[in-house]
């Protein structure tokens, strides 16, 4: 059962600042100077879709928009056609104006959708997806947002923005603790490379452990770790994508794409595809 967003929009202003000290007893020093996100948070929605939800859109409001998917999975397309799934425990900043399209691909589909606006540029790469795993602690400080983001005073909308900033450093942290370099990074990318200049090679775990000249478990672990992903998905991602491409071309066959990609079959090809998607590639022009 689907159960509709929840739309809450509030006039468009600046986030105040506010500042606070404490006394310790041993002070603590920021080792670095980190620059502060401040926010204006406009809307948000919190959803819980099923297979029924699919939306179709333009907007040209030049904002960023915020998706953090806590269970089930959904799939956006932006203006260049290219899908970007968004697995369970997700995040991911978008470019309004691009995108195009979103619809649930599982059972269900539970995110939060913030969209602001924010002064300066973003601090993590727009467009990409992130796994962090969902924290209990985050639910209070959401639906306290959620509650203030209605309030007329101005000074309580400023709190829910504020409330946003924080849910936002928290994922960034993460995010960075996850992606801690790996000693074999210019390996890794050099395999990688070679992955998508040949996406109808056979890669196997041992064959791509052997070219990066490391023990399996090894060649693993790195490869999550500069990825995020295991090579076995991050090879059927990039299939799939090269995939999407070769059919918006309209001039290959599904078995021929099947055959050029390393898939045993044109039912392979479908049935991988519509996992991934939510539609088989007949559904998808």
């Amino acid at each position: 059962m689907l159960i509709p967003a929840q739309d809450i929009q509030k006039t468009v202003q600046s986030a105040g600042e506010s500042t606070g000290m404490q006394t310790h007893n041993r002070p603590a020093f920021a080792p670095a100077p980190s620059r502060c996100l401040a926010p204006d948070l406009l809307r948000i929605w919190n959803v819980q879709a099923d297979r029924s939800y699919d939306v179709i859109c333009h907007c040209p409001e030049s904002i960023l928009v915020t998706i953090r998917t806590h269970a089930g999975a959904g799939v956006v397309f932006l203006e260049d056609g290219l899908p970007i799934p968004l697995p369970s425990d997700s995040f991911i900043t978008l470019e309004r104006p691009r995108i195009r399209r979103y619809y649930c691909v599982d059972s269900k589909w539970v995110f939060w959708w913030f969209e602001y606006t924010l002064a300066g540029a973003f601090p993590a790469a727009v467009n990409t997806p992130y796994c962090i795993q969902s924290r209990p602690a985050d639910v209070p400080l959401f639906e306290d947002m959620f509650v203030k983001l209605q309030h007329p005073s101005a000074a309580e909308r400023q709190v829910a923005s504020a409330g946003f900033s924080v849910l936002l450093h928290r994922w960034f942290a993460e995010i960075r603790m996850r992606r801690e370099p790996s000693p074999y990074q210019r390996v890794i990318e050099g395999v990688i490379d070679r992955i998508r200049g040949d996406l109808s090679a056979d890669w196997t775990l041992p064959r791509l452990a052997m070219a990066a000249g490391l023990c399996e478990t090894l060649f693993r672990r790195e490869f999550k770790r500069v990825t995020g992903e295991t090579p076995s998905r991050f090879i059927l991602k990039s299939r799939l994508h090269a995939a999407v491409l070769m059919i918006q071309q309209g001039v290959y066959t599904l078995a021929g794409i099947a055959g050029q990609l390393n898939f045993s079959s044109a039912f392979h090809l479908s049935a991988a595809f519509k996992k991934e998607f939510g539609v088989s590639p007949s559904q998808w022009l």
